[in-house]
């Protein structure tokens, strides 16, 4: 019995917290398509680990040293220095502010990253989790079995936007393994196949077809320059061109932008597609009202509804782009901020080589052009994964 008892301290003298928090972050990389409850679970256990773990010094001389510690502290100061001339309510301010901070996580996870162990199957995990999103989603749509969203099309894990924008990044990661690892081509081929049929015949998001056509223009640009994206950009035209003659769900979605956009230039913006303009105009309209420092943090809302609720129809808490956005609530200075942020983190992924490079940049370019449609670093799933990615792709690089 002592024997056993000493063998069990021995073990678990050789487990660290280290340790957890990599394992955690890869269950992070799985679920986060899959279940925000978990997500949520896992981010906050993580940051426990890291508050807790032993070496404290090391952990922190490494989030000081991080490339892109600055522009976030940065952006994070802004936001809450934006609470105290905010025009809505404290909640609001808050909230905001916690929306930002989040990005504070990405030095925490870089540094777990470090360990290749572990950060080996965050990619792998991320695509079994869309995968399995696919697999799900072909039963609710061919089996009818009532799986997860029931108000939204074929909504199962996640809502429409956030499985579109993944589907395509989880694509461009499986042409680009394909390239990589040859001994696991027929499967990887097999995974490529069940993805485009999604997304010729299940997506309902829109925003993924935009980001195919950006990771792939990177992917071809590293391959053949300008010959290799005119030749792409060809082959997913073509792909979306059968996808209108054969695919109901593609069909209705663009006959259905058409149609809307369409009435806007009528005149009728009481539309997704249109309401979606006026945002665009109005917030433009609010930021130049106050463009040094803007309306304060959590203030977007409020500001949007007391200038134009008498106008339009719909009234929005963002304006679906999320520059727009921080320019509205924080002005120049956080606009600024952002850019700040963004430009550093792709001056730092040229550093990389070979498919990490191509992963990142298609990754991260995708991201800086989503956020002109989305409000990305406010949503929770798109902010996670960004944290992840970042964090993922820069320890890479020497500091």
């Amino acid at each position: 019995m002592k024997a056993i008892y000493s063998s069990f301290i021995a073990e678990l003298d050789q487990f660290s917290l280290s340790q957890l928090a990599c394992g955690m972050i890869v269950l992070l990389a799985f679920f986060l398509p899959l279940s925000t409850a978990i997500t949520t679970i896992l981010f906050f256990s993580i940051i426990l680990v890291w508050l807790v773990d032993k070496n404290s010094k090391d952990r922190w001389q490494f989030y000081r040293a991080y490339p892109l510690t600055k522009p976030i502290i940065f952006l994070i100061a802004i936001t809450f220095l934006g609470m105290f001339h905010s025009i809505g309510n404290w909640e609001s301010a808050c909230k905001a502010w916690y929306q930002v901070a989040k990005l504070g996580t990405i030095p925490i996870l870089a540094f777990y990253l470090q360990d290749q162990k572990y950060k080996k199957y965050i990619l792998s995990a991320f695509v079994a989790a869309l995968i399995l999103t696919i697999l799900a989603t072909i039963l609710k749509a061919y089996a009818h079995i009532p799986i997860g969203y029931t108000n939204y099309g074929n909504n199962v894990f996640k809502n429409h936007i956030v499985v579109s924008y993944f589907m395509a990044i989880s694509l461009f990661v499986l042409c680009v393994g394909y390239d990589q690892f040859k001994q696991y081509k027929r499967l990887l081929l097999s995974l490529i196949g069940i993805t485009l049929y999604y997304f010729m015949f299940l997506n309902t998001g829109r925003v993924g077809y935009i980001i195919l056509y950006v990771c792939f223009a990177v992917y071809a640009w590293h391959k053949y320059r300008f010959k290799g994206i005119v030749f792409i950009f060809s082959i997913l035209s073509l792909m979306l061109l059968f996808a209108y003659h054969y695919s109901d769900t593609f069909y209705s979605r663009i006959l259905n932008f058409n149609n809307e956009f369409q009435m806007y230039l009528q005149g009728k913006s009481d539309t997704p597609v249109g309401a979606r303009f006026d945002f665009l105009i109005n917030s433009l309209k609010l930021f130049l009202e106050r463009p040094l420092i803007g309306f304060g943090s959590g203030s977007f809302q409020n500001s949007y509804t007391t200038h134009f609720a008498s106008q339009y129809p719909i009234m929005t808490t963002n304006p679906h782009n999320q520059y727009l956005f921080t320019a509205v609530e924080l002005g120049s200075v956080g606009f600024i901020s952002l850019i700040w942020l963004f430009a550093r983190q792709w001056i730092l992924v040229q550093q990389l080589s070979g498919s990490s490079r191509i992963l990142a940049q298609g990754i991260f370019l995708s991201f800086f052009i989503g956020c002109i449609f989305n409000s990305w670093l406010r949503d929770y799933t798109e902010c996670q994964f960004y944290c992840l990615m970042t964090a993922y792709f820069i320890p890479l690089l020497k500091r």
